[in-house]
């Protein structure tokens, strides 16, 4: 919807698949020591910035297509909610050192 209100911006969406544990340590250094992946959404337009944003925070940027891949996301940062807050959904907690990294050969 935002991108359709403000068609002359670039919108993207990312920065929600990774826990807040894990958002001052892009590293990997809280999990296995490689650089974290953060999947990220939005048009080919200033997909170079957003990717350059994303590197700035210290993450690894992995594109998944246009902003409609949006809600893929939050499908993601809703299981990620589901799996490490208590009370929230699984009987079987996670903790909160995880992270659901996109790797690539």
């Amino acid at each position: 919807m935002l991108a359709e209100a403000l068609p002359d911006s670039h919108v993207f969406k990312a920065f929600n698949t990774v826990g807040f544990y894990h958002m001052a340590k892009p590293d990997g250094s809280a999990i296995s020591g490689e650089q974290l992946t953060m999947l990220f959404a939005g048009g080919p337009a200033g997909r170079g910035a957003a990717e350059e944003v994303v590197a700035a925070a210290g993450f690894k940027p992995a594109y998944v297509g246009p902003i409609r891949y949006a809600r893929n996301l939050e499908a993601i940062a809703e299981l990620w909610i589901h799996l490490a807050v208590p009370g929230v959904g699984t009987a079987e907690k996670w903790g909160h050192d995880f992270h659901f990294q996109a790797l690539r050969k």
